[in-house]
């Protein structure tokens, strides 16, 4: 079919099928020459224009709270808690966070019962070869308590490190922990605790 012919009847507004029918073909034969001479009837300009508007912008991602900052302390332990609840979850044990004011972050179950656990934001010490934690708590006095006989757990992350520890509270002492990420020089190993005896399988990801 001629060009300027479709462009006449497109110029009309005709559709494929009234040009067809005009020209005694099939709707087939004019939309291969409309193809051919790089036209487009005005119905299928008109969808192609439909939904190139039609597409929803981008939704901006909300700011943060400027009072939830890395340094803030609330905020970081509720990174650490988080990446605890993740860590267990992931490693198969059923979780549960605890509603009210009490010593237990969450309550996992295990192949035991429930257990109780302590989320502690921990840090690296001695060059970075060992991770401390405390193991206790302050009140509204600022005087110092323990969890022995309260949890069963302490969960320790270390900001900014991957890995995640399970640490008995019967197993580490009552006012700090100390866990070893490399041996000691001397090689002693009584009385020393390897972090890796306490990670949690698969939290190194986390």
């Amino acid at each position: 079919m001629d060009k300027e012919l479709l462009e006449s009847a497109l110029a009309k507004g005709l559709s494929q099928r009234q040009i067809a029918d005009c020209h005694g073909c099939s709707q087939v034969n004019v939309r291969y020459w409309l193809k051919k001479h790089g036209l487009q009837s005005r119905r299928r300009v008109a969808a192609a224009t439909k939904t190139a508007t039609s597409v929803r912008p981008p939704i901006a991602f909300p700011s943060r709270p400027t009072a939830l900052t890395a340094n803030d302390s609330n905020a970081v332990a509720a990174i650490v808690e988080s990446r605890v609840l993740a860590a267990l979850t992931n490693a198969g044990y059923p979780c549960y966070v605890p509603f009210g004011v009490g010593k237990a972050d969450l309550v996992i179950e295990t192949g035991d019962g429930m257990k109780s656990v302590q989320c502690k934001t921990a840090r690296l010490v001695r060059n970075g070869s060992v991770i401390e934690f405390a193991t206790t708590s302050k009140n509204y006095a600022q005087q110092r308590t323990t969890y022995v006989g309260l949890v069963d757990y302490f969960g320790v992350a270390v900001p900014g490190r991957p890995g995640v520890y399970l640490v008995p509270v019967s197993e580490v002492g009552k006012s700090s922990a100390y866990l070893r990420i490399a041996p000691p020089v001397n090689g002693q190993r009584s009385l020393v605790r390897m972090a890796d005896d306490f990670l949690i399988p698969g939290s190194t990801e986390i």
